[in-house]
């Protein structure tokens, strides 16, 4: 009886699992949204983002051992 009433709830946990919508970042993703299109998006702004950021630092960098020099 008892494994009978677990492989029920072990049938009924697959179920529901299966209806959930996935989520990411805690957010529900609608059905038929191509997952990872969107994930390779991301991923590519990532990237321009530390680009862009790595570009700002030597820039920074620059600006201040010119003004240390001018000083």
């Amino acid at each position: 009886m008892i494994v009978g009433g677990a492989a029920v709830g072990l049938a009924g946990r697959a179920a529901v699992k299966r209806n959930r919508r996935p989520r990411v970042l805690g957010l529900k993703i609608p059905r038929g949204l191509d997952v990872k299109t969107i994930a390779k998006q991301v991923e590519h702004a990532a990237d321009r983002l530390e680009r862009t950021s790595e570009d700002v630092r030597l820039a920074s960098a620059q600006a201040k051992r010119v003004s240390q020099k001018l000083s």
